[in-house]
């Protein structure tokens, strides 16, 4: 199996990295993809424990500018012609929400000039969060991580999230970028206010 062929193999491939693989791509995700633009995606699952030699990974996830500068998080890239297009965070239980986010980029990828507007789903009621979500599953860190590993997840989560990266995107994505940047701020703020306590 050769990573660079799997990725090339049509035009566009999701790649999932994260710590162990336990799942598959949901199929609301895998069907919306497959039924707009038939042939033209691969999906796949990398776990870490599964390459460990960092170059590899500065090799192979790429874009157009050259190896990521902020390395390769956990999450979900999307490749065009074997370079990293788009990224996202996003758990997979947020179907919704990561269905919106990478068909306006392959849409603006495509050139369709007809492309749909992009997807909006319903705003959750208020002040619910997702089910299982944290303020720690919101930095994507454990609740023992140290304080500096809390930092560093924050600022790293504020840089991928901010809505200066989708500002020439449309508003319902400036809208979401802004959103998943104040989550960010207040589980960050939580968590410290939390520790200062004691708690």
């Amino acid at each position: 199996m050769s990573f660079d062929r799997d990725v090339t193999r049509t035009p566009f491939a999701f790649v999932h990295v994260e710590k162990s693989i336990g799942r598959g791509f949901p199929p609301k995700v895998i069907r919306h993809f497959e039924d707009g633009h038939p042939g033209m995606f691969t999906f796949a699952i990398l776990g870490r424990p599964s390459v460990t030699n960092e170059r590899w990974w500065n090799e192979h996830f790429r874009s157009a500018l050259g190896p990521l500068r902020q390395g390769v998080a956990d999450g979900t890239y999307l490749f065009e012609a074997g370079l990293v297009a788009g990224f996202s965070a996003l758990a997979f239980a947020d179907e919704d929400r990561f269905i919106a986010y990478f068909q306006e980029i392959v849409h603006r990828k495509l050139g369709t000039g007809s492309a749909p507007p992009p997807f909006e789903p319903p705003p959750p009621p208020p002040s619910a969060s997702p089910p299982g979500e944290t303020p720690y599953s919101v930095l994507g860190i454990a609740p023992t991580a140290t304080d500096d590993e809390v930092k560093t997840a924050w600022k790293e989560q504020m840089k991928l999230n901010h809505p200066d990266r989708v500002s020439h995107m449309s508003p319902a994505l400036q809208k979401f970028a802004l959103e998943q940047t104040v989550a960010i701020q207040k589980a960050y703020e939580w968590i410290v206010s939390q520790r200062k306590r004691g708690g």
